[in-house]
């Protein structure tokens, strides 16, 4: 049988951000590029619709974000990654 989700784990995208002190464009990012996985660190709560709605695992994101300090690159290779990496730190 699946597990199920404690709805006390999870926050809103706008929770989540204000908790980290960053833009939700940056958690986006940080999804788009995988730094935050499906299912562990966010969920969508109704993939169908034309604007979807995410919920955020406070503290799996604060332990990755804690773990990495930046993105794992030594060197950015784009925009977005070193906007990622500045925002971060």
């Amino acid at each position: 049988m699946p597990r199920r989700r404690n709805p006390k784990d999870w926050i809103s995208t706008t929770a989540m951000a204000e908790a980290l002190g960053c833009s939700i464009d940056h958690l986006y990012r940080l999804r788009d590029i995988g730094e935050l996985k499906k299912g562990t660190h966010w969920y969508c709560l109704n993939e169908k619709a034309a604007r979807a709605t995410y919920r955020w695992h406070r503290k799996r994101v604060e332990q990755v974000l804690g773990i990495s300090g930046t993105l794992k690159l030594s060197k950015p290779k784009d925009s977005l990654t070193w906007l990622c990496e500045r925002q971060i730190r």
